[in-house]
């Protein structure tokens, strides 16, 4: 297990930690929200963030609501921690990076929440790259994830990414506060562990509109049904991943070479690296190749 979340964190690390200085480097962007970093759960967000965008210089005299998408959405599920200053007013809160982490595992408190995130080391990293890391649990935590989830990631995916998004209710016009308050567009991450992993290969990296959203996956101990295909290409390492697994991933992202190093079988397009498959045994876990870092480039 140590060795599991080892991997975890040296992925994520490889993946985020060069973002923050290039981005704002290459777009000249200084804006930042000022806010101190917060940890909710996504019911608090909803409540906190319509007072917390409207008070950017930018959104002066606009009326701020979070989106009607997350209505309904179940309570006690899922926590969001966004780290300090992040992107927003003059810059755009696109710029932030969003990390989505899928795990079967059921909290008692947002402390809990919280200590499960440090464990991971995401906290530090989040901080590092700028943005936030929402934690996403079952939403019957008996059941597990199943296919009535799908539509909370819809939901959830919707609200993290409506830049500056509105709508009407007769002559008034709200904005929806949750893409500036902790979502992102381009740089998303996703990450599922177990039960975590095994949802996204099922209901996720299926469905197009979903997974060529992604920047890049991390999938430990995920199954896939043998009648699920991935429908888009999408860098992806997958840690303890079935055989079939493995080919489904391979042939989305058209992979056409091969290599191996210190257990770490990666698998890309030539035309093409970034469009790679990156497959570790858990009993092998090492650290992962540079190679496997999966900027916005291959996003749409």
């Amino acid at each position: 297990m140590f060795k599991k979340m080892r991997c975890l964190t040296i992925i994520v690390v490889l993946v985020v930690s060069l973002l923050p200085s290039y981005r704002a480097f290459a777009l000249n962007y200084s804006g930042s929200q000022g806010n101190p970093a917060t940890f909710e759960t996504l019911e608090e967000t909803r409540a906190s963030s319509p007072v917390a965008v409207a008070q950017l210089e930018t959104n002066n005299g606009k009326a701020f609501k979070s989106h009607p998408v997350l209505d309904g959405y179940p309570k006690g599920t899922t926590y969001v921690y966004r780290s300090a200053n992040l992107f927003g007013g003059r810059a755009a809160a696109r710029l932030n990076t969003n990390i989505l982490l899928f795990t079967d595992k059921s909290f008692s408190s947002k402390d809990a929440a919280l200590a499960y995130l440090k464990n991971l080391d995401l906290i530090r990293i989040i901080d590092e790259a700028i943005g936030s890391v929402v934690l996403v649990t079952p939403s019957d935590p008996k059941a597990g994830f199943t296919a009535g989830d799908q539509k909370y990631y819809y939901a959830l995916q919707t609200a993290i990414l409506a830049q500056k998004a509105s709508g009407k209710a007769g002559d008034v016009t709200n904005y929806y506060s949750d893409a500036e308050y902790f979502g992102g567009y381009g740089y998303t991450y996703v990450i599922g562990i177990d039960g975590g992993a095994t949802f996204l290969n099922n209901f996720v990296a299926g469905t197009f509109d979903y997974v060529s959203r992604i920047a890049g996956m991390l999938l430990i101990n995920g199954k896939m049904e043998n009648i699920r295909n991935v429908a888009s290409l999408v860098p992806v390492y997958l840690v303890n991943a079935p055989e079939p697994v493995i080919a489904k991933y391979k042939e989305a992202n058209n992979v056409d070479a091969y290599m191996s190093a210190s257990g770490i079988e990666t698998y890309f397009n030539q035309a093409f690296p970034l469009k790679s498959v990156v497959v570790v045994k858990e009993a092998e876990t090492r650290t992962p190749p540079n190679m496997l870092k999966m900027p916005t480039t291959i996003c749409s």
